[in-house]
């Protein structure tokens, strides 16, 4: 009797889990904002709007990298919601989904104590909480849902699972092609599970090198611009950065241990060799990343985090399989609480600087014409709630920037060159950062300081100025520049 009452527990855990979590997440991180997604909130709110699926109207840029993301925020933008902790909530739901999943993965596999590991294991790894309010808890979703169709022989509900990661980021191709190679080798490939892969991806694609010239986002150029820069790091540096900091740490050194006996006991076990599935897709990722060589952005790893997951669930199954059966329970009640505090004790871990720039967007919206043009080195914030014709000066916005980014280029060179090029009409600077460009003669003779933006939950400053054109002195900034960056920054017309 007190054996059922168990494995009663045991197969609801899953469920009582993602609710805790969910909850959890809703008091804890639903205010967790970070800057890159509001560039997709700004596209999703203008094709509410009804002006296009674009960042300017009339400009015809894609800068989003999740075209399903978006078309599913437009109706929040369309109902009058407020889209940014829409975004986060949905992105909760999508984590705590996905939580689930691992565990009833684990039940179906046959293999229930990794799943139930693996799911404590996933929501607690770094970069997982801070991906929410972008598109890729929603990844993991349909990438899980995915597995689970596809080991259960559903091919076409597996090809349009596997279609909607891949129009939520492109890089779910990757677990597309690995599904179907082991479909293959199975024998098991279906032609028209393909042709519905394909033809929504197709439809999509169409569309937008029609629209926009080219189905790839204009960011993808950028960031692997970004990661040749010295003061840059490319996704695989970023990946050895993390792999140092837990072999200098206890906690790390612990969670590095479980995962590499994990993948052992993955390897030699044929019933967990399921599970290899996730390892691999997190592997394909990384090395697909690598390969890209783009600047190290920490939602980039949050694939890679659901096979580390994977491998530290099965580590710790191997010790909880050798408790007394009668100790479990307590041990999945320590599994709960104490991921419960650490994402109480991991709570204010917000970014200080959201309600600072969120401020001085809407004074811009609420103090500069509707036409007036913002230049800024973080458009994503400032630029949604300003809504304004944004000037960026990393690069995100005005992909040209990119041919400008070498090994000794910095953003302060960046900025100059972008102001001297589009010659914004108000300029956005945090007081600790672009002290080059705002010590520029050129930028102290056509701009003067217009606002300074305060906020009580940082201790920055932001500084708006408001400028006008001086064509005839664009270039004169080179000057004031290394001679050595001069020639790169300088335009061709004008180096020749």
């Amino acid at each position: 009797m007190w054996g059922d009452w168990r494995t009663q527990i045991e197969r609801r855990l899953p469920l009582v889990w993602s609710g805790a979590l969910f909850w959890a997440l809703v008091a804890w991180y639903g205010d967790w904002r970070f800057d890159d997604p509001f560039i997709t909130y700004r596209y999703a709110r203008n094709l509410a709007r009804g002006v296009g699926l674009v960042y300017t109207p009339s400009e015809r840029v894609l800068s989003t990298t999740s075209p399903l993301w978006t078309l599913l925020l437009a109706p929040i933008a369309q109902m009058g919601l407020p889209i940014p902790p829409v975004a986060v909530l949905l992105g909760i739901v999508a984590l705590s989904l996905s939580v689930y999943l691992l565990g009833h993965l684990g039940r179906q596999w046959q293999t229930p104590l990794i799943g139930v590991c693996g799911m404590f294991v996933f929501p607690l790894l770094p970069t997982v909480r801070q991906s929410l309010g972008s598109e890729l808890p929603l990844l993991v979703l349909f990438g899980l849902a995915a597995l689970s169709t596809a080991t259960r022989g559903r091919a076409h509900a597996t090809a349009l699972l596997l279609a909607l990661a891949t129009l939520t980021r492109t890089d779910a191709l990757l677990l597309a092609l690995l599904i179907a190679g082991i479909a293959l080798v199975r024998r098991r490939f279906s032609p028209q599970a393909l042709v519905l892969f394909t033809f929504p991806l197709a439809i999509w694609h169409g569309w937008a090198w029609w629209y926009y010239g080219s189905p790839l986002p204009s960011t993808l150029g950028t960031k692997q611009a970004q990661a040749r820069m010295a003061i840059s790091r490319s996704f695989a540096e970023g990946l050895v950065d993390m792999l140092t900091h837990m072999v200098h740490t206890p906690g790390g050194l612990l969670l590095l241990a479980l995962l590499l006996m994990g993948i052992g006991a993955l390897w030699w076990h044929p019933r967990r060799r399921m599970w290899g599935m996730l390892i691999g897709w997190g592997f394909l990722h990384s090395v697909g990343y690598a390969w890209l060589h783009v600047s190290r952005y920490s939602w980039y790893y949050v694939p890679l985090m659901l096979a580390v997951a994977t491998a530290v669930g099965c580590g710790v199954a191997l010790f909880v399989r050798r408790l007394p059966e009668r100790w479990r329970t307590g041990v999945w009640a320590f599994c709960i609480l104490s991921g419960l505090f650490l994402l109480w004790q991991q709570r204010t871990h917000t970014d200080a600087r959201v309600a600072l720039y969120t401020q001085t967007g809407r004074w811009l919206a609420a103090h500069t014409p509707p036409e007036a043009t913002i230049g800024t080195l973080e458009v994503g914030i400032v630029g949604y709630y300003a809504e304004r014709p944004m000037v960026d000066f990393a690069g995100l916005l005005q992909p040209e920037l990119s041919t400008l980014m070498f090994y000794d280029t910095n953003y302060d060179l960046l900025a100059l060159w972008a102001f001297a090029r589009n010659h914004p009409d108000y300029v956005v600077i945090r007081d600790d950062t672009l002290a080059p460009l705002r010590n520029a003669q050129m930028f102290r003779t056509s701009c003067r300081l217009e606002q300074t933006i305060q906020h009580p939950s940082t201790p920055r400053t932001m500084l708006i100025y408001a400028c006008h054109s001086n064509s005839n002195q664009s270039w004169r900034f080179l000057d004031e520049v290394p001679s050595h960056a001069q020639t790169q920054l300088r335009p061709r017309s004008l180096a020749s």
